[in-house]
C-alpha cells in the first residue's frame, strides 16, 4: 500500500484521480519544480479522459496504456508533437512506477511501454 505524506493509503482499488492526488503530494515532497509538477500532473490527468475516472488503478493494463498513447498521438483531435508524447509517456511511466514501488499495485502496466526517442534538430548557425 502506498503511503502519501498525509497518510492516505493508496491500493489497487483506489480510483485513478485519488491516486494521482497521492502522486502529486509525493512529487511536492520530493521538491519537484512547479514546472515539472504542472507538466507531469497534466500528462497523467489526460489518462482520466481516456479511461473512466472511476477506474481503479489495479485494473489498468499495458494494452490499455498503449491504446491511450495511440489515442493521444492520432485520435484525440489535438496535435501532439513527438517531444510532448515522449514526455507524456515518461510521466505515465513514472506514475505507475511509483505506484508499483510503493506496493499499491502488484504489476506495473507501464513497465513494458516503449519510450519513444526524440531527435532534436541540430541548431542552425
Amino acid at each position: 500500500m502506498a503511503k502519501t505524506s498525509n497518510t492516505t493509503s493508496i491500493n489497487s482499488k483506489t480510483f485513478l484521480p485519488s491516486a494521482i492526488g497521492g502522486w502529486e503530494m509525493f512529487l511536492k515532497d520530493q521538491g519537484r519544480s512547479s514546472h515539472t509538477l504542472k507538466a507531469f500532473l497534466s500528462d497523467v490527468k489526460l489518462l482520466t479522459q481516456y479511461v473512466a475516472p472511476d477506474k481503479n488503478i489495479g485494473s489498468i493494463t499495458t494494452e490499455e496504456l498503449n491504446r491511450f498513447f495511440e489515442w493521444m498521438e492520432k485520435k484525440r483531435g489535438v496535435p501532439c508533437s513527438p517531444k510532448t508524447l515522449s514526455r507524456r509517456i515518461t510521466s505515465v511511466k513514472s506514475f505507475f512506477r511509483w505506484l508499483h514501488k510503493n506496493g499499491a499495485i502488484s504489476v506495473d502496466p507501464a513497465e513494458k511501454i516503449l519510450q519513444r526517442s526524440v531527435v532534436s534538430p541540430s541548431p542552425k548557425c
